[in-house]
């Protein structure tokens, strides 16, 4: 068998073309999954630390999955203790952050990139209404917290109970007044293991959920019994001009009842719209009736 000079070459080093080809793939999953990743490393930190920080009065839940009134929800901890119970959300965010207690979208700004996402304490809003009808414990006993991680700048002023890195440790210690009994902690704690589902379960839920809003985005009109759709987040509802959120949606509206307050779809088709409660349907929608 006759072997020529480059095949002799690519015989010796066939295994430094391997591990070429394997740092190739890895930096395309890395590049793939980097978001999941981060979020995935700032949990962990943020898990430690708050399992440090508190003393052994404090119960610390981390990635909890519950069911939720439309499917699963996921928590990143829970903080327990007779001081009340603190459902914090974790964001792994860089760059500049924007965002009003009531707006619906807050931006992100990193370098001239600017990325809009859902306000986190209208995500964690749904987290506590779900433990709170799981447990049956008043909701004035949990304690919503957004912790940031540490490479975020705020640049508009905070609501106290959004913080950055570990400051939400002496927002949490500064709640002193005694609320839950040792009692209740424990059917709390017991309520919570005795429903948590698993992970397979929640991501489950999100392909589902994922499908039907591109499929509704695609064929609005086909959507079951032709409903309506909630100004601020979307979700399918009963159409009705007068009533254009979802109750979770509407019951966070109602605190202020500003009904000029700018939100995002169009209650008639689920479109992305400037609306409000006076005007909850595009131009489109309101020509064609």
């Amino acid at each position: 068998m006759n072997i020529n000079f480059f095949d002799l070459i690519f015989l010796k080093n066939w295994y430094l073309w391997l591990i070429l080809i394997a740092i190739f793939m890895l930096k395309q999953l890395f590049k793939m999954y980097k978001p999941a990743i981060k979020g995935a490393f700032g949990e962990t930190v943020f898990g430690l630390t708050s399992s440090m920080s508190f003393g052994n009065d404090w119960h610390i839940l981390k990635n909890i999955v519950i069911p939720a009134y439309d499917g699963t929800t996921q928590i990143d901890q829970i903080a327990i203790s007779e001081y009340g119970i603190f459902i914090i959300e974790i964001k792994t965010y860089k760059g500049w952050i924007f965002g009003k207690e009531r707006d619906a979208k807050w931006t992100q700004t990193l370098f001239k990139e600017k990325h809009s996402f859902q306000n986190p304490l209208f995500q964690n809003y749904k987290h506590v209404r779900s433990l709170q009808e799981l447990t049956g414990i008043s909701e004035s006993k949990f304690k919503s917290v957004i912790v940031f991680s540490g490479e975020a700048v705020f640049k508009t002023p905070m609501p106290r109970n959004v913080v950055k890195g570990t400051a939400y440790i002496d927002y949490i210690k500064s709640f002193k007044d005694v609320i839950l009994t040792e009692y209740e902690i424990g059917n709390i704690l017991k309520t919570i293991f005795d429903n948590r589902l698993s992970g397979s379960d929640h991501r489950k839920y999100i392909r589902d959920r994922k499908e039907n809003y591109h499929n509704q985005a695609a064929n609005p009109t086909n959507s079951p019994n032709k409903g309506g759709f909630c100004i601020r987040c979307r979700k399918q509802i009963r159409k009705n001009a007068k009533q254009p959120y979802c109750y979770d949606c509407y019951k966070i509206w109602n605190k202020y009842k500003n009904k000029n307050y700018r939100e995002s779809y169009c209650h008639a088709c689920g479109k992305e719209n400037v609306s409000n409660m006076n005007k909850p349907v595009c131009y489109n929608c309101y020509k064609s009736r």
